[in-house]
C-alpha cells in the first residue's frame, strides 16, 4: 500500500521516472492507496528534457502489498509500486508499460486501460 513519501515507478513514457507520494486524494479514515487510487505526486527524477519538481497528480496501477480486491478471493501482488501520470483524468504519456488491472476498469480509467499491454 502506498503512504506518504513513498517513492514510486513511472509506468508511462511521460518522461518522469521517479515520483514521491505526497498526498492521496478521496482517503478519509486510512491514508494508503491502493490500486486505482488517486495520488499527488512530486517528480524527484526524470529523464532529459523533462523539468524535475514539478507537482502532478497520478493514478496507481501497481503496488508490492498483496491485497484482496477480487470477489473469489484471489491475490493481486506485483514486483514495484507504479503509476501513471495525468492532467485532467487523461494521461500524460502516449504508452502504458507493463500491466495493469481490471479495477481500473470498474473505476472508470478507460483511456488507460486502453493503452496498457496487458489487462490482469
Amino acid at each position: 500500500m502506498i503512504t506518504v513519501g513513498t517513492y514510486l515507478q513511472v509506468s508511462d513514457n511521460s518522461g518522469a521516472k521517479i515520483v514521491q507520494c505526497i498526498k492521496i486524494l478521496h482517503r478519509f479514515k486510512k491514508q494508503r492507496a491502493i490500486i486505482g487510487d488517486t495520488i499527488i505526486v512530486s517528480l524527484k527524477q526524470a529523464r532529459m528534457g523533462r523539468n524535475t519538481q514539478n507537482v502532478l497528480k497520478a493514478i496507481v496501477v501497481e503496488t508490492k502489498k498483496a491485497t484482496k480486491y477480487r470477489k473469489d478471493g484471489s491475490y493481486l501482488q506485483f514486483d514495484r509500486n507504479a503509476v501513471v501520470l495525468i492532467n485532467n483524468g487523461l494521461p500524460i504519456g502516449t504508452r502504458i508499460l507493463g500491466c495493469v488491472t481490471h479495477e481500473l476498469r470498474k473505476k472508470r480509467y478507460f483511456k488507460i486501460v486502453s493503452m496498457a499491454p496487458y489487462v490482469i
